[in-house]
C-alpha cells in the first residue's frame, strides 16, 4: 500500500504544479523545440520507449505518458471521443486532454505549463520536475542531456523492452468443466481420430501464456485442469483481475466434415462495443496469418463468456476438429505453437494500437 501511495504521489508530481527545478539545458533555458531528445532516468533505470522525450513548443520537456505512467505502476488509456488521456493509480485518477492546458486530478481542475500533444502517433504530456516537497530529487546532467529522477522508494519493476509490461491478460482454455452430479468431465468436441478439444486448447493457452509473460504481461488462466468454474464465472474472473483483454480459446466442430477454417466471435452489444470488435479483428487476422487456414472472419454471438465481462472479450475457434485435415493439424504441436503466436500477436496489436491510432505509450 505504501509503495502504491508514493507511486501515485509521483504521478501527481509529474502533472500537478510543484516546485519547478530549472537547470541549464532544460525546458525554459532557451532550447529550440525538438532540437534534441531528452533522456529520462528513474532511480538509475532508463525509461526507454519508442518515442523519445523532447523539448515541446512551449519550452517544456514532453514525455510519452504510458512510458512514465506504467513505470509508476498506473494504467493509462486514451479515449478517442474527447482526446482524453486517463491515468489510474492507487487512489489517484488523472485526466488530460490533447491541446488543453487544463487537467483533472481526482476531479479537481489544475493548470499545466503546456498542453499534451501528439508526436509520432503517441500522446506526449509535459513533465514538471519534482520538488523536494514531493519527496524526489531531480538532477539535470548536461553532458548526457538527461533528467535523473531519484525517489527514496523502489519503483514498480518494469522493463520497457517488454511491450506488454503492466498489462493483464486472461486466457480461457475452453471446456474442462466437471459437471455435478456424477463428476462428468466436459472434454468439448472430440475428433474422429480421438483428438480432444479440452486438451488442444489447454496446450495452446499454455504456449500463449508463456509468450505473453515473456512480453511482460501478467497472464491469468481460467483453468489449468478440470474445473467447476462456469462460463459466467470465467467472465467474472477477468473483471476481478482487472484484465485488459479476455480470449476464450476453442476448436470448432460440425456435422459436415468438409467445413474448415478459423473464426473469431464477439458480442456486438448495444451500444456497439467497438473495442470488442477491434480485439476480435486483430486476433482473427493474426491467427489466420499464422495458421494459413480459411478465413471465416468475425462472427457476432451472444456467448456468456464474451457477453458478461465489461472488458474486451472474444472467443476464438482455431480450426475444425471435425474436419480430418484440420484434426491432424490440431494434434500437431507445431500448429498449436503457431496458433498461440497468432493469439499473442493479435493481443499485442490490439493493445498497442488504440482505436484512434494514437497509442499512449
Amino acid at each position: 500500500m505504501l509503495k502504491n501511495l508514493v507511486l501515485s504521489r509521483l504521478i501527481a508530481a509529474v502533472l500537478l504544479p510543484a516546485f519547478l527545478i530549472v537547470a541549464p539545458g532544460i525546458a525554459g533555458a532557451g532550447e529550440v523545440q525538438g532540437k534534441a531528445t531528452v533522456a529520462l532516468v528513474l532511480n538509475e533505470v532508463n525509461l526507454v520507449g519508442d518515442v523519445d522525450a523532447f523539448i515541446g513548443q512551449h519550452g517544456r520537456t514532453m514525455v510519452p505518458i504510458r512510458l512514465v505512467g506504467e513505470a509508476l505502476g498506473s494504467k493509462v488509456k486514451y479515449h478517442q471521443d474527447d482526446r482524453r488521456v486517463h491515468i489510474r493509480g492507487e487512489g489517484q485518477e488523472i485526466s488530460l486532454w490533447v491541446e488543453s492546458s487544463t487537467a483533472e486530478v481526482n476531479g479537481r481542475k489544475v493548470k499545466l505549463d503546456a498542453p499534451p500533444e501528439i508526436r509520432d502517433g503517441r500522446a506526449m504530456v509535459p513533465l514538471r520536475f519534482v520538488g523536494e516537497n514531493m519527496g524526489a530529487k531531480v538532477v539535470w546532467r548536461e553532458a548526457e542531456r538527461a533528467v535523473y529522477i531519484e525517489v527514496p522508494w523502489i519503483p514498480t519493476k518494469f522493463n520497457f523492452a517488454e511491450p506488454l509490461a503492466g498489462k493483464v491478460i486472461v486466457l480461457d482454455p475452453g471446456h474442462g468443466n466437471i459437471i455435478q452430479p456424477g463428476n462428468w468431465s466436459n472434454p468439448g468436441a472430440v475428433g474422429n481420430q480421438g483428438t480432444v478439444e479440452r486438451d488442444v486448447v489447454m496446450d495452446i493457452a499454455l504456449r500463449a501464456r508463456d509468450m505473453l509473460k515473456d512480453l511482460g504481461a501478467r497472464v491469468v488462466l481460467t483453468r489449468e485442469g478440470d474445473t467447476t468454474i462456469s462460463l459466467a464465472e470465467r467472465a467474472q474472473l477477468a473483471e476481478q483481475e482487472g484484465a485488459d483483454a479476455l480470449v476464450s480459446i476453442h476448436v470448432n466442430s460440425s456435422t459436415d466434415p468438409s467445413l474448415a477454417g478459423t473464426a473469431t466471435y464477439y458480442y456486438p452489444g448495444s451500444p456497439p462495443r467497438r473495442e470488442w470488435e477491434r480485439l476480435a479483428r486483430s486476433i482473427q487476422e493474426e491467427v489466420v496469418k499464422y495458421l494459413n487456414r480459411r478465413d471465416i472472419g468475425l462472427v457476432e454471438a451472444d456467448f456468456t463468456v464474451i457477453r458478461k465481462p465489461n472488458i474486451p472479450a472474444v472467443l476464438l475457434e482455431t480450426a475444425f476438429i471435425s474436419n480430418p485435415e484440420e484434426e491432424r493439424l490440431l494434434a500437431d504441436p507445431g500448429f498449436r505453437e503457431r496458433a498461440a503466436k497468432g493469439i499473442v500477436e493479435g493481443i499485442t496489436r490490439y493493445l498497442e494500437a488504440p482505436e484512434s491510432q494514437v497509442a499512449v505509450r
